[in-house]
């Protein structure tokens, strides 16, 4: 497969050579059983494509978004919404509609 180079090949054909308007999350899922079982699938869907060709020397575009899994299974999307309430507890938050962010958020040792 061919990767792009942004510099060279210019963005407009580097999106179009490089499939990026093509990638699906079930795509990716399908490549990696592994991410299919983590409770975090529904909300990472993968992660950043550009993200994960960082995470693997820009060789894979449907690798592994290293820097996705690390926020989410590490708990730092939930310490961050867990502090977003403590500092404005007024302002809403779409993810916290979501009971599985709620539940996540309260888990969070208070700040």
């Amino acid at each position: 497969d061919y990767i792009p180079h942004f510099y060279e090949d210019g963005m407009p054909l580097s999106l179009q050579l490089g499939g990026f308007f093509d990638t699906r999350a079930s795509d990716y899922l399908a490549l990696h059983p592994e991410c299919q079982a983590c409770e975090y699938a529904p909300y990472c869907l993968g992660g950043c494509r550009a993200s994960a060709l960082d995470s693997n020397d820009g060789t894979d575009l449907m690798g592994r978004d290293e820097a996705c899994c690390r926020m989410l299974r590490e708990g730092y999307a939930a310490r961050v919404l867990a502090l977003m309430q403590k500092i404005r507890p007024e302002a809403t938050c779409f993810l916290l509609r979501d009971p599985f962010w709620q539940d996540k958020a309260a888990t969070v040792k208070r700040i």
